[in-house]
């Protein structure tokens, strides 16, 4: 087949808009080829908009053989909340993503990872095509495609302005296209489900692989994953079908125990300390002030939880806090303790 998925997919669809994309060909190659050389990285970044997008699935699917001459496509899926023309014009915004504003971060369930919108970046270390195939719940499937050769040098060390394309798919037929619906059916993505109303999900396919493609070893890209991957979040990850857990789920526990067993003397010690009666209501621990209660497992492990990879994100040591659905969590993954490596703390989920 001629072209790319991308570049069919363009051709298929209704123009919508066209969004003004400003890059200098010298910022892609230093974000690129110098800040994020590696073609994991590139994998981890989507991942990361995935995760930042309430995903509770992503799916990642790897060409079966990694070189550049392969024809099938990097594949990232996600459930996310998916974008309309406004997100996709917000998601080329390099150096500043709305994910931050506070009208937005309100919305969403989860602290986002991403601040400046340049990790997409990282994925023309691996490939020269990116497209983004999306859909908001009750919005249409929108598809626009980036080529990153259209950003042209420049000595000078302007920037290019290069229009990209949205156009709007027809909802029967966005999948018609050959290679995408293989590369749909090997995840077991239905088109005709995901084209319902209510759907809301985001696709990115990387084409025309570069050399450096062949560093993406499966494994390696499965162990990087798991470390970046928080405790219980919500978030689902598989890589080629097989779910990817974060590394600290295997870490040995030392104790591990409901809050609905709390024995009564515990109970009493918060009754002491808050001035209330705190009681055990089913696998749910409540109080005047807390009606609708707390629950979950404490666990300490006998590793540290806060001296990965992970800890620097800010938001996967293994302490989270749920209030009223909605994920909270400071900055500081030690809330303000001082970090002594044997502090039961540093092993407390």
């Amino acid at each position: 087949m001629s072209d790319f998925i991308g570049k069919r997919l363009e051709a298929a669809g209704a123009e919508q808009t066209q969004l003004e994309v400003r890059l200098s060909r010298e910022l892609v190659s230093l974000l690129s080829e110098q800040l994020y050389t590696s073609p994991l990285k590139a994998i981890e970044e989507l991942v990361v908009n995935a995760f930042d997008a309430d995903a509770a699935i992503c799916r990642v699917r790897l060409p079966e053989v990694l070189e550049a001459a392969a024809n099938e496509p990097i594949l990232v899926y996600d459930d996310g909340i998916g974008m309309d023309v406004a997100g996709l014009e917000d998601l080329w915004h390099i150096g500043h993503s709305s994910k931050r504003d506070a009208a937005i971060e309100r919305q969403r369930k989860r602290k986002q990872i991403g601040k400046f919108g340049i990790g997409k970046l990282a994925t023309y270390a691996v490939a020269e095509h990116i497209t983004y195939i999306t859909k908001t719940a009750g919005g249409p499937i929108l598809s626009a495609t980036l080529d990153y050769d259209a950003f042209k040098p420049d000595p000078s060390g302007g920037a290019d302005a290069v229009l990209l394309a949205v156009v709007e798919l027809d909802s029967a037929r966005w999948a018609s296209d050959e290679e995408l619906l293989t590369a749909l059916n090997a995840e077991d993505l239905d088109p005709a489900a995901l084209a319902d109303d209510d759907a809301h999900w985001t696709i990115v396919l990387l084409e025309r692989f570069k050399p450096k493609i062949a560093e993406l070893a499966r494994g390696r890209l499965k162990w990087v994953l798991s470390t970046a991957m928080p405790l219980q979040s919500g978030f689902n990850l598989f890589l080629d079908g097989e779910e990817v857990q974060s590394s600290k789920e295997a870490y040995e526990h030392v104790v591990s125990f409901s809050v609905a067993d709390l024995p009564k003397s515990r109970l009493e010690t918060l009754k002491n300390k808050t001035k209330e009666t705190w009681r055990i209501d089913g696998q749910t621990l409540k109080a005047e002030s807390f009606p609708q209660g707390v629950t979950g497992t404490v666990i300490v492990t006998r590793r540290t939880l806060t001296d990965s990879k992970s800890a620097d994100l800010r938001r996967s040591h293994g302490f989270f806090i749920r209030v009223r659905d909605r994920l909270v969590n400071i900055e500081d993954p030690l809330f303000g303790l001082k970090p002594l490596s044997h502090q039961t703390f540093n092993r407390f989920r």
